[in-house]
């Protein structure tokens, strides 16, 4: 059975600055995200008014609870790495998804830099399944 949970996002980062997105850790507690069952991680940008910084968002993982972060590509379905990216900007008749197959993690965090620019618009939906068959990045 596949269960979902709809995380708050953060508010809109300042010019140059960055914010987590998701982080394992703090939300469930070090090493709970495996016995949760999480695997897969939605980001949806719903409204976005400025561009990313280059590589603005970024994807860190643990192999082991309480270890080191680490970057990582998250590889899309063709094993093509595609992490970090730049986030462009998104209207509201353009949608923009991004979603991260998390099974072989034991933490997974997501951090997004912004531009120099100051953001008017910013709205994202993060959703954490759990139980989900894994498809997608």
């Amino acid at each position: 059975m596949q269960e979902s949970m709809r995380i708050a996002a953060p508010a809109a980062p300042a010019s140059g600055a960055t914010v987590v997105l998701f982080d394992s850790e703090v939300m469930f507690g070090v090493g709970v995200m495996r016995s949760l069952n999480l695997t897969l991680l939605e980001l949806t940008w719903l409204r976005l008014s400025h561009a990313s910084a280059a590589s603005g968002l970024k994807a860190y993982g643990k192999s082991a609870p309480g270890g080191t972060w680490r970057e990582t590509t998250m590889p899309d379905d063709n094993g093509t790495a595609t992490m970090p990216v730049t986030v462009s900007a998104v209207t509201t008749s353009a949608v923009e998804s991004e979603r991260f197959v998390v099974t072989d993690m034991a933490e997974f965090k997501l951090e997004y830099t912004n531009s120099a620019n100051t953001l008017t618009d910013w709205e994202l939906s993060i959703i954490a399944h759990f139980g989900a068959t894994a498809v997608g990045r």
